[in-house]
């Protein structure tokens, strides 16, 4: 039905209204005739004012549409060129909008997650359960929520996302929209720095600070629920000799080498550390003296093997150099309580071992530091 029809469909005779049409356009500011009205003025009063009226209405609606039309194209093209990533899901996490950003983020192409359910892209299987309860636990809105998300190869991406409960003007549940931002490099640099600060530059054992920590939290976990430890407390012999016929270079070169052995003969649930210079210093857990203990492993046994490890011979740029190791053992709990009196007890052994004439180990005797001893830190071995 075109615009006229309507006019006249609705008001009946033009006669009828000459009057009240023409009160109406001056009663509504901004409302003017179209040109093409003003012919079928004279020849009809009160219908062609009405018939302009209804003109005017339909081309408002169509402006209107094309605004709301392109504000939804401006919207897309803004989520979509956002260095963050947008997501909505429905009740049931399925994707029903998701940016490029987050696209390209996860490897796919565009549209490509659309449907499918966000819990198929956590790479923790308890994932999507995690923060919808995070979500639950503050009130519908989180920031900051970091979760790592699988690639599309398989690689892992860390996000954090700030998401909240999305609802329609009458209060229904929608889903969860949120935005999040790849973290994926700055975890690692975090993870690199964090390395950095804990393990010795050259060997890449721990240092002696992650050491003492390592070893703090050991016994903290052997107090209150049992078990034996071992300290054993390691240096190199003949290894001056190196640096100065070689040069340091070849010196560093070879304590890589010895950090590389002491791996081979430790298990996952030890662990190694440099304190500097040709010093090395183990953590042996479940592990006790030969004779007391019904288990294969003793502090002795590793130690025997480390001393045999360490004595084979080191190449560097065509030469051979050979060192050897001497090495203290001191046991919790017999020999110390405390990281500081076992650090102690295994140092003194170990030059003991020295005395005795090197490439050996000794078992800490006689009469070992107490633990009541209030030891200073520039009494500890370094």
């Amino acid at each position: 039905m075109t615009a006229k029809q309507l006019a006249w469909g609705y008001f009946g005779a033009a006669a009828l209204w000459s009057g009240t049409a023409f009160l109406l356009a001056r009663a509504l500011p901004g409302i003017r005739l179209l040109p093409f009205a003003s012919d079928l003025l004279l020849a009809a009063a009160g219908g062609t004012l009405v018939y302009g009226l209804a003109v005017w209405k339909e081309h408002q609606a169509a402006r209107l549409v094309r605004a709301l039309e392109m504000a939804q194209r401006d919207l897309a093209a803004i989520i979509d060129n956002l260095p963050d990533s947008f997501y909505r899901t429905d009740p049931d996490g399925r994707i029903v909008r998701m940016s490029r950003c987050w696209h390209e983020t996860l490897g796919y192409g565009d549209g490509e997650l659309i449907g499918r359910n966000m819990a198929e892209f956590h790479a923790d299987p308890q994932g999507r359960r995690k923060l919808l309860q995070a979500l639950s636990d503050n009130n519908g809105q989180i920031s900051q929520y970091e979760a790592p998300f699988r690639h599309k190869d398989g690689s892992i991406i860390w996000c954090s996302i700030n998401a909240r409960y999305a609802y329609d003007r009458d209060g229904c549940f929608l889903g969860v929209e949120g935005i999040s931002h790849d973290v994926t490099e700055r975890r690692r640099l975090e993870q690199t720095l964090r390395h950095i600060a804990r393990h010795d530059p050259l060997t890449g054992l721990l240092n002696r600070g992650a050491f003492l920590e390592r070893l703090e939290h050991s016994l903290a976990r052997i107090r209150r629920n049992g078990g034996s430890l071992s300290l054993l407390f390691l240096d190199l012999d003949g290894f001056k000799q190196v640096n100065d016929i070689s040069g340091h270079h070849a010196g560093d070169c070879l304590l890589k080498e010895v950090a590389q052995r002491l791996r081979q003969e430790l298990r996952e649930i030890d662990a190694a550390g440099r304190l500097g210079g040709d010093e090395f210093v183990l953590l042996l857990e479940n592990t006790a003296q030969a004779g007391t203990a019904p288990g294969p492993l003793t502090a002795q046994a590793v130690a025997a093997r480390l001393i045999e490890a360490l004595r084979q011979p080191y190449r560097h740029d065509g030469r051979e150099h050979c060192v050897s190791a001497s090495i203290g053992i001191a046991l919790y709990p017999e020999h110390g309580t405390s990281a500081e009196t076992l650090l102690l007890n295994a140092d003194q052994a170990m030059y003991r071992a020295k005395d005795g004439g090197k490439n050996r180990m000794e078992m800490c005797t006689g009469c070992p530091h107490l633990d009541s001893m209030r030891l200073e830190p520039d009494n500890l071995p370094s």
